[in-house]
């Protein structure tokens, strides 16, 4: 059996650009490279590379370079069989900087692409880009969120949103194409209470009634408001959704007994 491979850990000493193409936002660069020189590295170059993938990247795509390419070179100064302390040079190829083109939303149903629960109208609203504006992956990822937020709230459960980018070289826009996969809508089946007394309980039970449609924020809000706040514990360890996903129904168990007592 061949042992897995030990890398010695990575101490970054000092971090510089071999190029002019820095960062879009001068403020950023400082506090990426402080992160890089705090950062331990476990897997060697591996996992510089992997951070330098992430952090630069994000940094320029966040600005329209959308096709941006980040790499680094280490520079040993000084190592034992524990540690290895380095100088990181990073080269960055920003190329072609893009705008946002044309954004359409479809279902992922190939019978019928059109159908959706929303109006499209209503969907772009959570997109804050205009045509023309600078392309953001960022605020792309916010408003896959706000999506998955407003259908959580009309009972989407198994909703899922995958942007589908195509980039026009000669124009220097993207379209995007927001794919959605709505999945079924889920009403309310039972709502079981435990650890709450009987007034706290009847809180929910009579906003949330079986046959409802499902709203997943007036639950979990009801949740975090009967956590008593000393406690640092998240909704889902006392909620438990349980789907029936055939016949779209989805049963509400909170056990507030699960939480740890004060002492």
């Amino acid at each position: 059996m061949i042992g897995k491979k030990v890398y010695p850990k990575m101490i970054v000493d000092s971090v510089k650009f071999d190029t002019s193409a820095h960062l879009p936002d001068s403020a950023e660069e400082p506090e990426i490279i402080s992160e890089i020189k705090q950062h331990m590295f476990d897997y060697g170059q591996e996992g510089l590379d992997e951070v330098v993938e992430v952090r630069i990247r994000s940094a320029w795509q966040d600005q329209g370079f959308f096709k941006v390419l980040a790499s680094s070179q280490t520079q040993v100064v000084s190592s034992d069989s524990a540690y290895e302390h380095v100088v990181v040079t990073i080269h960055v190829d920003p190329g072609q900087q893009y705008r946002l083109g044309v954004v359409r939303f479809r279902s992922s149903d190939p019978d019928d692409r059109e159908a959706l629960a929303f109006p499209r109208e209503d969907l772009r609203k959570l997109l804050p880009l205009r045509e023309g504006d600078i392309f953001n992956v960022e605020k792309i990822r916010e408003s896959l969120d706000a999506m998955k937020k407003l259908y959580d709230s009309r009972g989407y459960l198994n909703f899922v949103a995958s942007p589908d980018t195509a980039a026009d070289d000669a124009t220097q826009r993207i379209s995007l194409v927001m794919e959605l996969d709505e999945g079924k809508q889920f009403r309310v089946g039972k709502v079981e209470v435990f650890g709450l007394e009987p007034g706290k309980a009847a809180a929910l039970t009579s906003k949330v009634k079986p046959g409802d449609v499902f709203q997943y924020s007036l639950v979990e809000a009801f949740v975090k408001a009967n956590i008593p706040t000393f406690l640092d514990v998240t909704s889902s360890e006392v909620l438990d959704l349980r789907k029936r996903q055939r016949d779209g129904i989805v049963d509400i168990v909170m056990n507030f007994q699960r939480l740890p007592k004060q002492e």
